[in-house]
């Protein structure tokens, strides 16, 4: 018999899962919010303070409990912006990783039985592959579920190959994950904004042989995001006609998800 503990890894998702559930329920109509939140955390994206003081940065803002600077603060219900949720979702999620920790006993299993093998010769490993598929069907009924009606018809599934296996006994697999287009993000904004400013900006910027697609969003509501998307020239696909608009389309998709627009927890690329 071995005996092992459970990862840390496992009870950190446990910990984000329980924070989140907490959020939804107190919060119900700042779903967008929530899980833009919960992508920060799941980044590691929300740095402490290193003064010792209770505050944290997240998207370059300073925020505290009771106060942050962005200007959805200001309007929005007890000034509880996204990155003020942010800040007490971490904070819970900190709250139950230490409970869970505590809590998680030893638990003894059969030693392990020899790996049983594939159908193209390598090591299968089930366990990695019913986890991976399992979360990504989780992640496309979120996004089913927090994206509205509205905009569903701008939701696509993403095929990713994974391999489960090792570099010299490879084993590939097809999983696929939700992914709202750049237009139906794009259409999100707009009409979240309403007459409140939102602006996009784009540029281009080379290092060395390569160049970067570099897209500024500005919102009146949410900050701003800044995000960049490589330049894949003599690439396939649409990078073989416009390696260009492609990058530059990429970067605007990648901006307005980091500021909640269609991101659905598993950030595909165009």
């Amino acid at each position: 018999m071995a005996t092992t503990t459970v990862s840390l890894d496992a009870l950190r998702d446990r910990a984000i899962r329980a924070a989140v559930a907490e959020s939804l329920k107190r919060h119900p109509t700042r779903t967008t919010d929530i899980v833009q939140a919960e992508t920060w955390i799941r980044k590691d994206e929300i740095q402490a303070d290193a003064s010792g003081k209770r505050q944290v940065t997240i998207a370059g803002l300073l925020v505290t409990a009771d106060h942050c600077p962005c200007p959805q603060a200001l309007t929005a219900p007890e000034g509880l912006c996204v990155h003020r949720l942010a800040y007490g979702m971490q904070y819970r999620t900190q709250q139950w990783f230490r409970q869970l920790s505590e809590a998680a006993p030893k638990t003894a299993h059969p030693d392990p039985q020899p790996a049983v093998e594939s159908h193209n010769g390598s090591p299968a490993q089930p366990d990695a592959r019913s986890q991976a598929c399992e979360r990504a069907e989780k992640l496309m009924a979120l996004a089913k579920a927090t994206i509205p009606e509205k905009y569903q018809l701008y939701l696509m599934r993403l095929s990713r190959r994974t391999n489960f296996g090792t570099k010299d006994h490879p084993n590939w697999a097809t999983l696929t994950f939700p992914y709202l287009t750049v237009e139906g993000r794009l259409k999100m904004a707009r009409e979240d904004h309403g007459e409140h400013h939102l602006s996009i900006r784009t540029s281009f910027e080379s290092y060395g042989p390569t160049w970067l697609a570099r897209a500024t969003v500005t919102s009146a509501l949410r900050g701003d995001a800044v995000a960049h998307a490589e330049v894949n020239i003599g690439g396939m696909g649409a990078d073989a006609t416009n390696p260009w608009s492609v990058a530059e389309t990429s970067a605007i998709g990648r901006a307005l998800g980091l500021l909640g627009y269609g991101n659905s927890g598993e950030e595909g690329s165009l």
